[in-house]
Protein backbone atom coordinates (compact mmCIF):
# COMPACT_ATOMS: atom_id res chain seq x y z
CA UNK A 1 0.00 0.00 0.00
CA UNK A 2 2.94 2.32 0.32
CA UNK A 3 3.69 2.05 -3.44
CA UNK A 4 0.37 2.79 -4.23
CA UNK A 5 -0.66 5.48 -1.89
CA UNK A 6 2.58 7.90 -3.19
CA UNK A 7 2.36 10.14 0.01
CA UNK A 8 4.17 10.53 2.60
CA UNK A 9 5.99 7.56 4.53
CA UNK A 10 5.10 9.63 7.75
CA UNK A 11 1.32 8.97 7.52
CA UNK A 12 -0.71 6.04 7.01
CA UNK A 13 -1.31 5.17 3.52
CA UNK A 14 -5.23 7.06 2.93
CA UNK A 15 -7.34 6.05 0.19
CA UNK A 16 -10.52 7.65 -1.59
CA UNK A 17 -14.07 5.60 -1.36
CA UNK A 18 -15.26 5.20 -4.79
CA UNK A 19 -18.76 5.04 -3.41
CA UNK A 20 -19.22 8.30 -0.55
CA UNK A 21 -15.55 9.65 -1.51
CA UNK A 22 -14.27 9.56 2.13
CA UNK A 23 -11.20 8.71 3.21
CA UNK A 24 -9.84 5.58 3.84
CA UNK A 25 -6.96 4.36 6.62
CA UNK A 26 -6.09 0.94 7.67
CA UNK A 27 -7.02 -0.06 10.99
CA UNK A 28 -3.38 -1.30 11.35
CA UNK A 29 -0.68 -1.55 8.55
CA UNK A 30 3.25 -2.40 9.02
CA UNK A 31 4.68 -0.07 6.10
CA UNK A 32 7.34 -1.69 4.02
CA UNK A 33 9.97 1.04 6.29
CA UNK A 34 9.00 -0.42 9.30
CA UNK A 35 6.44 1.75 10.67
CA UNK A 36 3.60 0.54 12.17
CA UNK A 37 0.13 2.59 11.91
CA UNK A 38 -2.69 2.07 14.34
CA UNK A 39 -6.06 4.15 13.09
CA UNK A 40 -6.11 5.57 17.25
CA UNK A 41 -3.21 7.16 16.59
CA UNK A 42 -4.78 9.49 14.33
CA UNK A 43 -7.97 9.95 15.65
Amino acid sequence: MDLMDGGDPITPPRFQCEKCNGVMVPEYYKGIYGTEYKLTDYL
